[in-house]
């Protein structure tokens, strides 16, 4: 899971309501020239705003710094400023911070580490962040494996309108982890990921219509076009 595809929504998201200030100004014209591509006016403007403490644009200097728009990839920046960011609370800083510290990108790989940014993101909503953190809790990797544990997380993102986590849990409700099997729910989470054009969903309940009697079916395909996503956090797509 990335930031890559929601980059430019993220970037203008605007976080609490503060009193018009400088930093926020620089924040904002930073926000939109990222989005127009002008890394460079992007970077001083984030920058400036960074050391005054914005947390958004602390977050977006380590993107930049990440990803070497207009400068060299320096990932020591990244992580400082990613990190000021996720102490600061920034739900996508505590993500990409989680992911870093996961793959051992610019830090020494520490799944426990991974696993604490991924909790304090989910605990903000954020569904790719309970994704992440429910693989983490399957594999016991920086945690305890806990089935159970992952099945809630699966389940919250998928609520929230994650299609990935929509198929994954399809599959806990096949298998029976952490929660009692249930092939009823698990065509519903597949079908709804189908639905969105996700296509190892489509393999997978492309005959699975057959086994289910018109009364169940049909329950599941008004759920299924009842179905809204839950409130988000920032949600990266």
């Amino acid at each position: 899971m990335t930031f890559r595809r929601a980059l430019p929504v993220l970037l203008v998201l605007v976080g609490l309501v503060l009193a018009a200030n400088p930093a926020r100004a620089d924040y904002d014209d930073g926000a939109a020239a990222y989005s127009a591509g002008e890394f460079e006016r992007a970077r001083k403007l984030f920058q400036t705003a960074a050391e005054a403490g914005d947390a958004r644009a602390q977050f977006g200097l380590g993107l930049i710094y990440a990803r070497g728009r207009a400068v060299a990839r320096d990932m020591d920046l990244a992580v400082h400023w990613y990190g000021l960011a996720a102490e600061a609370g920034h739900a996508g800083a505590q993500y990409n911070l989680a992911q870093l510290y996961q793959r051992g990108d610019g830090v020494a790989r520490d799944f426990r580490v991974a696993a604490r940014w991924y909790r304090a993101a989910a605990d903000q909503a954020l569904a790719p962040a309970e994704f992440n953190l429910a693989t983490l809790y399957l594999a016991g990797k920086g945690v305890e494996v806990d089935p159970a544990a992952a099945f809630r997380l699966m389940k919250s993102a998928a609520e929230r309108g994650l299609v990935d986590a929509q198929y994954r849990l399809g599959h806990f409700y096949a298998d029976g982890v952490g929660t009692p099997a249930d092939k009823a729910e698990a065509f519903f989470w597949m079908s709804l990921a189908a639905e969105r054009d996700y296509l190892p969903a489509q393999a997978a309940v492309r005959d699975g219509w057959r086994e289910f009697p018109p009364e169940v079916l049909g329950r599941i395909t008004a759920r299924i076009k009842a179905w809204r996503p839950k409130a988000e956090g920032e949600v990266p797509r």
